[in-house]
């Protein structure tokens, strides 16, 4: 038991650390692409789209934007706060916590008169209330952005998990 304890640690935190780089990616991703091409001109659905993700994370695309073609400084004031918070947020919404505080499984799921017919219940319910209506959600705003993306996402998922349950 301690050793499965140990385990699940250091992947959660490998998920937490992987998470953050990612976020940071996709941040940076976006940036770019707003800075170079709306320049001097209005967003289209694309870029739409890519201000509303920033906007998802708690990021202004106007200031990103004004951070960037600044330099893109990681000792200004906007990568300290705004660009790191943004990426924090982002690993918030990947990394699951499926605890009564969290808010992602229903009271039943809490309340001590029903909670042991739904004990094991908990973590599905988060990843049902998180993972898949938030790809639910970017599916019906962008489908031919995403679709390859959830798709990919999916089929890894599926195959990691027939993988663990055939080595364990």
């Amino acid at each position: 038991k301690f050793f499965r304890i140990t385990l699940l640690d250091q992947w959660t935190k490998f998920v937490q650390n992987v998470s953050f780089a990612s976020g940071k990616n996709l941040i940076n991703e976006n940036i770019n692409k707003l800075s170079t091409r709306y320049t001097n001109k209005a967003l289209d659905s694309d870029g739409e789209t890519l201000a509303g993700e920033l906007a998802e994370l708690g990021i202004d695309w106007k200031k990103a934007v004004d951070w960037h073609r600044g330099g893109a400084k990681t000792s200004d004031e906007f990568y300290k706060t705004d660009f790191l918070g943004g990426a924090a947020r982002y690993t918030n919404s990947v990394v699951l916590q499926p605890t009564a505080m969290s808010g992602l499984k229903p009271l039943l799921h809490s309340n001590p008169k029903t909670s042991i017919a739904f004990q094991l219940l908990g973590y599905p319910v988060a990843f049902s209330n998180t993972v898949l209506k938030g790809a639910a959600k970017s599916l019906i705003k962008d489908p031919v952005r995403n679709s390859w993306r959830i798709g990919a996402a999916g089929l890894i998922m599926t195959e990691m998990a027939r993988g663990t349950n055939f080595w364990l």
